[in-house]
């Protein structure tokens, strides 16, 4: 069951709320407008699906890109009016 307990421990994704078997967790707003799940325990059947969905609790190992390419139009003109430059 999710349960957080320091709010930088939620991206506010609702990946739990939409993978919880039972509908048990809702999204409540706190004092600052962000919203937070919230687990109604009468109905929890305690399966851990939530826990294993979320994000912020599975982060994966950080992984080194195997290349890098970048390009610069020359012509500054172009790259004040393209989308990209």
């Amino acid at each position: 069951m999710i349960n957080i307990v320091d709010k930088r421990n939620c991206c506010g994704c609702a990946a739990c709320v939409q993978r919880c078997p039972k509908q048990c967790i809702m999204l409540i707003e706190d004092g600052e407008g962000f919203l937070y799940p919230e687990v109604d325990m009468d109905v929890c059947i305690r399966c851990g699906i939530c826990e294993e969905i979320c994000p912020v609790l599975h982060q994966g190992e950080a992984r080194v890109p195997l290349e890098v390419f970048a390009a610069k139009n020359p012509d500054e003109e172009i790259r004040r009016t393209s989308s990209s430059g």
